[in-house]
């Protein structure tokens, strides 16, 4: 549900319609698996974090970033914790 909110907020002309897709992905993401541990907790933590980063909440999408990089540790998935890394790297270099 997530990846087609992003993708009509992708096409969509409007900011404000823009704006409130993203935040119906934001959504989607978090109750994908808010449960801490849960299978694919690491997966919508990131997911939540890109959105947030979109959105311009640079702090809470850190926070959440930070998040997903613990839980893909706990999870032993290398190559999410790496691409968590370089968002994270990209977001303190202000890209």
């Amino acid at each position: 549900m997530g990846l087609a909110l992003e993708a009509k907020a992708s096409a969509a002309t409007d900011p404000a319609a823009k704006q409130q897709l993203l935040g119906e992905a934001l959504e989607a993401y978090r109750a994908v698996q808010p449960v801490a541990g849960g299978p694919r907790h690491d997966v919508a933590l990131y997911h939540a974090g890109r959105i947030l980063a979109t959105l311009g909440q640079t702090a809470e999408a850190k926070s959440t970033l930070e998040q997903a990089l613990e839980a893909s540790r706990e999870a032993d998935d290398p190559a999410l914790t790496s691409t968590i890394e370089d968002r994270l790297a990209a977001l303190e270099a202000g890209a």
